[in-house]
């Protein structure tokens, strides 16, 4: 809420509506010795029923043989992040929820 703590920017390199989206991760702040380079995110989109779908997410490099170290870091922000996004995900469902109230 407060904009602190462990952050990221992000830049979109590539969409298929509906399926995925992949993210290119830079600038990573709060992360310390465990920051790590040349990171991208997909995000995958699976329809379950009706107008629900599944997301989930996967974290990779986007070069070949980064390294052992650059590895064990990329695990570590891995999980690091899965708590943000988790955050992300229950803020964002709020709103969507809060905005179909009020058209209702």
């Amino acid at each position: 809420a407060d904009e602190t703590g462990r952050m990221w920017d992000e830049e979109i390199v590539e969409v298929i509506p509906n399926e995925r989206r992949r993210l290119t991760i830079f600038n990573q702040v709060g992360f310390g010795i465990f920051t790590t380079d040349n990171l991208a995110t997909e995000q995958l989109y699976k329809k379950i029923s009706g107008e629900k779908c599944e997301l989930s997410f996967t974290v990779f490099f986007t070069v070949n043989n980064p390294g052992l170290w650059n590895t064990l870091k990329m695990y570590f922000a891995a999980y690091k992040i899965k708590n943000i996004f988790e955050g992300n995900m229950n803020n964002i469902k709020r709103l969507v929820e809060e905005e179909y109230l009020r058209g209702k």
